[in-house]
């Protein structure tokens, strides 16, 4: 009995501090990457720049079957200001 009283009542704790958090307010940021219609994301694993500023992502997805290893993988190339280049 003495631990269905301990487990209530620490439920009304915890639902009453979750009440009690602020809200972080943030601003809605644009996507920075565009992709073609047809490509998306999958893992992302890395993100590199180059000297001109272009940005390269390694992802693993984008498939529409079973993929396994290098089939998995891509490598995206954006320009700058976030245009898909290959």
């Amino acid at each position: 009995m003495t631990q269905h009283v301990f487990a209530a009542s620490l439920f009304v704790a915890c639902a009453s501090a979750a009440a009690q958090v602020p809200a972080i307010p943030f601003d809605s940021v644009p996507e920075p990457l565009q992709l073609p219609n047809d490509l998306y994301f999958g893992e992302v694993t890395g993100v590199a720049v180059n000297s001109k500023g272009h940005v390269f992502v390694l992802s693993r997805g984008n498939t529409t079957g079973p993929a396994y290893a290098a089939a998995a993988t891509q490598l995206l190339e954006f320009g700058p200001d976030g245009t898909y280049i290959r």
